[in-house]
């Protein structure tokens, strides 16, 4: 049997054009630890992990804050990447995905070993986000109370 000749680039392998390796990649929530996102790329995780966090990510930035740990399982082609990330999308239903979710039950088990791998730990359990700050309108409202207030009160002790 012929072996057919293959390139190396940005680590994945290509056999004349198809793709050899991809990956199926997952959000989890840093409090509930409940799946958020599952999604797929064809580059290096690093990559489209740069994507996702930087001002370009496609997902809502409440997404992006909520996520704690990011696994991934490698597959040898994008064909097969496809079908598990909509398996996954289908059988866990995360929130943050829109695309191939569909309302109905999935009746079809594919035998895929869930097992995951750790890519990144971003949070660890709960953490404490400090209160705003008051907006301008806030503050000028509050302000012009305080004023009125004490302008108030001189004129009481002046009067009387």
């Amino acid at each position: 049997m012929n072996k057919i000749p293959y390139i190396e680039e940005n680590k994945s392998k290509y056999y004349i054009g198809v793709l050899i390796m991809a990956y199926v990649y997952r959000f989890l929530d840093y409090r509930t630890n409940d799946i958020i996102y599952i999604g797929k790329t064809k580059r290096s995780l690093e990559t489209r992990m740069y994507e996702h966090f930087s001002k370009g990510g496609h997902l809502p930035n409440k997404c992006y804050n909520s996520v704690g740990r990011i696994e991934y399982i490698v597959c040898k082609t994008e064909a097969d990447a496809i079908l598990i990330e909509n398996y996954f999308i289908n059988k866990y239903k995360p929130v943050y995905n829109i695309e191939y979710k569909v309302e109905s039950p999935l009746t079809l088990n594919i035998n895929i070993k869930d097992s995951w791998k750790l890519f990144k730990i971003i949070k660890k359990g709960f953490t404490f986000t400090p209160p705003s700050l008051p907006k301008l309108t806030d503050f000028l409202f509050w302000g012009f109370l305080a004023y009125f207030f004490l302008i108030g009160i001189a004129w009481y002790v002046i009067e009387f």
